[in-house]
């Protein structure tokens, strides 16, 4: 997957097929539409492109009101290179181009520097200065064009719709496996392993501390998580919170991997995939009675392993 951040830069691309919209997440609707793409332009023998903007339009629109980002955009462009796009575009969103008229947008970008043949996107799509772009309006200008719009069906879980609202909710507040199930894999964190307070080694069971630019963090509490390290993946037990049994006060995101023999992490790069809740973070009498919690914590991460809630 090539990609690009000025449509003038394409050049003349065989029967662009085009997905447009913010995609954060790449969930099970956007993938739903990204596979509608690609079979078009595998079916016609044309290009499949997906084009975005970064940053989010409401960094500029309304900064106040913009949600944390599930997938920071080099992890976006690392997943999208998996699923058979042939280009990405990223347009740089500004107070300039968000000035630019739905129709000036379709008719400039899409048709003439783009090209495209034919255009899909998803339920709830706006575009153009003050939002007033809409499907029909997508479809009316298009046909005047010679650009084929279709509107691509939302995927359903639980009954509703799957958005990066509906997933962003159930992480922050720690239901990490129905965002699972909405996004179609595990939720993750990648950031580098920083020195800690040495609490962990001192109970006996040493972590890795993240810092990372992921802005989406799970709720506070315990998970079972799958840590990546280089090309090896290994059991955990994350904690994200504030430690209170020691009253520090300092977010942290620490993980005990479980059977880990390699090298020091300190300054590598950890991924962590969130599995599922165990339970709160809560304040214990002693660091003793903490250090038997730790190791329950343990014991039902194995137990999670070993019934094989674990994909493959």
């Amino acid at each position: 997957m090539k990609v690009f951040r000025d449509p003038g830069a394409l050049g003349h691309l065989p029967a662009p097929v085009v997905a447009i919209g913010n995609f954060d997440g790449i969930h099970l609707g956007h993938r739903r539409i990204i596979e509608t793409v690609t079979a078009r332009a595998r079916a016609t023998g044309g290009t499949a492109i997906l084009l975005t903007f970064d940053p989010h339009p409401l960094t500029i629109l309304r900064p106040a009101g913009r949600p944390p980002q599930i997938l920071p955009l080099s992890e976006k462009i690392r997943l999208l290179a998996t699923l058979g796009l042939d280009v990405m575009l990223i347009i740089p969103f500004t107070r300039e181009f968000a000035n630019v008229t739905a129709e000036a947008f379709v008719e400039e970008i899409l048709a003439r520097k783009i090209g495209a043949s034919a255009l899909y996107v998803g339920a709830g799509f706006h575009f153009g200065r003050g939002g007033v772009g809409d499907f029909d309006l997508l479809r009316r200008e298009g046909q005047r064009l010679g650009i084929t719009v279709d509107r691509v069906p939302v995927v359903l879980f639980d009954s509703r719709p799957v958005s990066s609202t509906r997933i962003r909710n159930n992480i922050e507040r720690g239901s990490v496996d129905r965002a699972a199930a909405m996004l179609g894999r595990e939720y993750a964190i990648r950031g580098l392993v920083v020195h800690g307070r040495g609490r962990g080694s001192g109970l006996g069971f040493s972590t890795a501390n993240l810092s990372t630019d992921n802005e989406l963090i799970p709720a506070q509490g315990v998970y079972v998580t799958r840590a990546e390290v280089g090309t090896r993946t290994y059991p955990s037990v994350t904690n994200i919170g504030d430690r209170p049994t020691f009253g520090e006060g300092e977010r942290v995101i620490e993980a005990h991997l479980l059977d880990y023999d390699g090298a020091e992490l300190y300054g590598q790069t950890l991924r962590l995939a969130f599995c599922a809740y165990l339970r709160d973070e809560r304040r214990f009498e002693s660091p003793k009675a903490l250090t038997r919690q730790i190791t329950s914590d343990v014991k039902s991460t194995r137990d999670w392993f070993a019934r094989g809630d674990a994909k493959p």
